[in-house]
């Protein structure tokens, strides 16, 4: 399994970026459904 890659969460308010960053969740990676 690969490692998940990491996302940079900002603030809505003011823009500004979080200190560190957070792992994308895995559901983000699963494949879409064709028939959905």
């Amino acid at each position: 399994m690969s490692l998940r890659p990491f996302v940079t969460i900002y603030d809505g308010i003011t823009g500004e970026a979080e200190k560190t960053p957070v792992r994308l969740p895995a559901v983000f990676l699963a494949p879409i459904r064709g028939d959905v």
